[in-house]
């Protein structure tokens, strides 16, 4: 399976499979009783980080070898490849601090960088089955595991004003423009006096 010169369109397929793999691997963990150690920066680390992150070099190195690889685990024992303008930057438990609290919200995230910018990466989250595939110019896509890849819309930012929550105070300057929300509460959002008390 080594590639000497793997395009995106082999590379992607390639980046998924072994972020499912080692999201299984973290799923089979997160069911354990597992323990947590500190890194250097006492930032958290498991057993789940570590084994994800071997699951995904070992495949990046038979899949694209020339390729050096900047993964969080390795970075953090002081093991930072040359890296010249084309690496992967792996982090193969996003959110340790979630899988330890056992919320169920964390990713591995695998991408290929050129340039200084993401050519192509997949970010799976295991708990929620959800994996997210996207490259630079062709776009990005959801898939449900087991079901058919959706692709994935975007929109762009919309400039929205600020908006203030307030304690369940309905006494507001005269400058604010109030709404009820459910349960009672309100939230004002500051505007120019429209001749409205709250």
């Amino acid at each position: 399976m080594t590639n000497s010169n793997p395009s995106d369109q082999t590379l992607l397929p390639a980046l998924s499979a072994l972020a499912l793999k080692a999201g299984a691997k973290a799923l089979e963990i997160y069911g354990t009783d597992f323990k947590a150690d500190a890194k250097a920066d006492a930032s958290p680390v498991t057993e789940a980080d570590r084994l994800g992150e071997e699951i995904i070099l070992a495949g990046l190195r038979e899949i694209a070898p020339e390729i050096p690889v900047l993964a969080e685990e390795s970075a953090s024992e002081g093991k930072v490849p040359a890296l010249g303008n084309v690496f992967f930057l792996v982090d193969p438990l996003d959110g340790t601090r979630e899988f330890i609290n056992k919320t169920g919200e964390f990713t591995v995230n695998i991408a290929l960088i050129r340039e200084g910018a993401a050519a192509l990466g997949v970010v799976y989250a295991p708990a929620a089955n959800k994996l997210y595939e996207g490259a630079a110019g062709a776009g990005a896509w959801l898939s449900m595991i087991d079901r058919r890849p959706q692709r994935a819309r975007t929109r762009p930012r919309r400039r929205r004003k600020p908006v203030a929550p307030l304690a369940r105070d309905r006494r507001f300057s005269e400058n604010s423009q109030c709404r009820r929300l459910r349960g009672g509460g309100l939230i004002a959002q500051i505007l120019p006096h429209r001749g409205r008390r709250c």
